[in-house]
């Protein structure tokens, strides 16, 4: 039998681990001598740790690998083997003919085979990655025996969380055997979507409660799978099961902060979707499909900071869902168009849209769409200045979430209660709240969680502690760069520059102020703008640059988006300003500001 367990393979991309590994130290073995002057480029490092990892460091493979450098660069060796296993053979006469090829290593395993190993082995190459020996035994048939037979011979593996897996190259074998029996091959591929279109309807409820850590686990350890069941379904045009899993689906994406996929995944289902119906009449279920998955799309582009395109996909999507047989759909759409008006500064069209939401959530019995709806209402009831109403929905928000058992959105809660808590002056309970969030968010490894926990601590410290400040809000900038949540950034960073002025950093400060500005005006987040302009301001005003920090006092006082921390920051500012400058100077200022808007000011600052 053809053994399937591999050399060592490199556990980064860069030479040294390359060469560290045994995997990478016998490909470049055996390329240099395949070619004499064979040298890496820096370039070939994450292919050649690609390529190890293709094979899964296995010998023969990685000797025939190398046989091609005299003629194709490591990429390009790399995605032929991604193409075609036929690729891994050589001329070469000193060795066994079995041996001269992958695939006739293969054929002779094959022909060792009962007939129902093969066709288990067979069946199972519908996998991708790791499956559960339920999903085995419902996708390919495969017993218990035939799983340990084919373990038994090396060509099936079984990791130590009880999981199965085949080798990548073993795989493709037996998908080309599979894709001779075209018949055989769809009904596979049939029960593989099903399979896990119907388990992932069944986790979604483990993703609102307390197994929602064990739950995440589960689906990423198949998340290949997943993927590829929603491909298929997408492929079939099978709408319903599209829309019954959609919120289960973005639901992982976000506990996992898959943003870009997640955007990526729901706009190319719309978009299959659409070129399938061509005619869609108003009431037509193609169209609310095409619709829900625009909305989840549009959710993640939200998250990596396009919020302004959000807004114009969500608007009209969560217009049609409201009145669409889906109410549920509804819920979500009204909710992502609830926080992306927030994120814009659209206070009174987010309230508006929260609460419609809130209201079909309260109507349909749903729980968790409840808590989290009900939480960004009070969100925007702190922003707002409302901290006795934004308290009492925040608090509503962490007793459903308690009693639910959702870790991620307990710490989630948490994290935002303890700035309105803090905001009434009760410090020493929103620092209570801060480290329960931090722990949880640890515990479940929830990034976002841990980012927000660490800002809060930081504005906590900013009082007593700025430099242990300038750390927290160092490592909360570390975490929202690494998940892609631009906006959040500009929380930190705007939160960073303030601290920086109390330190007397002022080119740090204006460095962070300016970096939230360039932020916020490719994402539209009109409140962190004017959070980092009132910063700008004090430095001005500092430097005894009065009308110029008038002027950008007036256009914060003067804008909607503004919040009522920011408005109080710049209020109090205004009446140092206007004890230092003349009437003629104030009016100059007001003039200005008559003439030039916020855009152009902020483009202005940021050529400076």
């Amino acid at each position: 039998m053809f053994e399937v367990e591999g050399l060592q393979i490199p556990e980064g991309d860069d030479v040294e681990a390359i060469e560290a590994s045994a995997a990478g130290a016998l490909f470049l073995q055996r390329a240099r001598r395949a070619r004499v002057g064979f040298a890496l480029r820096a370039e070939d490092h994450s292919g050649v740790a690609r390529l190890c990892r293709l094979v899964g460091g296995t010998p023969l493979a990685l000797e025939l690998a190398a046989t091609w450098v005299r003629t194709l660069s490591v990429p390009e060796i790399v995605k032929e083997i991604e193409r075609s296993l036929d690729f891994l053979s050589t001329s070469v006469r000193d060795l066994p003919e079995r041996h001269r090829s992958i695939r006739g290593v293969f054929d002779h395993s094959w022909e060792m085979l009962t007939a129902e190993e093969r066709r288990v082995l067979r069946e199972l190459s519908a996998f991708h990655g790791r499956f559960r020996r339920e999903a085995a035994k419902q996708v390919a048939g495969a017993s218990l025996a035939a799983l340990s037979a084919l373990v038994a011979k090396s060509l099936l593996r079984r990791t130590d969380t009880g999981h199965y897996d085949l080798h990548e190259l073993v795989r493709q074998y037996a998908a080309s055997k599979l894709a001779a029996d075209a018949p055989a091959q769809q009904s596979v591929a049939e029960r593989h979507g099903l399979y896990y279109l119907g388990w992932l309807e069944q986790c979604a409820s483990g993703l609102k409660d307390r197994r929602q850590k064990d739950t995440v686990t589960d689906l990423t350890a198949e998340a290949d799978n997943i993927r590829a069941a929603w491909v298929w379904a997408v492929a079939r045009h099978d709408i319903t099961h599209l829309c019954q899993v959609s919120a289960t689906l973005w639901h992982l994406y976000e506990l996992r902060t898959w943003f870009a996929e997640g955007e990526a995944v729901f706009r190319d289902a719309a978009e299959a979707i659409q070129s399938r119906a061509m005619e869609i009449d108003p009431g037509d279920e193609a169209l609310t499909a095409v619709v829900a998955m625009r909305a989840h799309s549009a959710y993640f582009s939200f998250r990596l900071g396009k919020s302004a395109a959000a807004y114009a996909v969500l608007l009209p999507s969560a217009t049609h869902l409201q009145s669409s047989i889906d109410q549920i759909a509804a819920i979500w759409s009204l909710f992502y168009l609830g926080i992306v008006c927030w994120e814009l500064g659209r206070f009174a069209e987010a309230n508006e849209s929260l609460q419609a939401s809130l209201e079909k959530a309260r109507a349909c019995g749903e729980r968790w769409y409840e808590t989290v709806v009900g939480e960004f209402i009070g969100i925007i009831a702190h922003d707002k200045g409302a901290y006795d109403q934004a308290r009492r929905y925040l608090t509503e928000a962490l007793a459903i979430a308690r009693e639910l058992g959702d870790p991620m959105i307990i710490a989630h809660v948490l994290s935002f209660l303890s700035q309105t808590i803090q905001a009434l002056g009760e410090t020493a309970e929103a620092e209570k709240f801060l480290r329960e969030s931090l722990a949880l968010a640890q515990e479940i490894g929830y990034r976002s969680g841990i980012g927000h926990a660490l800002d809060g601590l930081g504005r906590l410290a900013q009082v007593t502690n700025p430099n242990e400040a300038r750390t927290l809000f160092a490592a909360s900038c570390d975490v929202f760069r690494e998940t892609g949540d631009l906006r959040t950034l500009s929380v930190v960073l705007s939160h960073q520059g303030y601290n920086s002025l109390a330190l007397g950093d002022v080119a740090d400060a204006q460095n962070s102020f300016f970096a939230v500005l360039r932020l916020a005006r490719e994402g539209g987040y009109m409140p962190l703008a004017l959070h980092a302009l009132a910063g700008l301001a004090m430095m001005w005003a500092e430097d005894a640059d009065d009308e110029r920090a008038l002027e950008l006092v007036v256009h914060i006082l003067q804008h909607p988006a503004a919040t009522h921390h920011t408005k109080s920051r710049a209020e109090r500012l205004r009446a140092e300003l206007e004890t230092r400058l003349t009437p003629q100077q104030r009016e100059a200022a007001q003039t200005r500001v008559q003439m030039h808007g916020i855009d152009q000011v902020i483009g202005e600052i940021l050529t400076l």
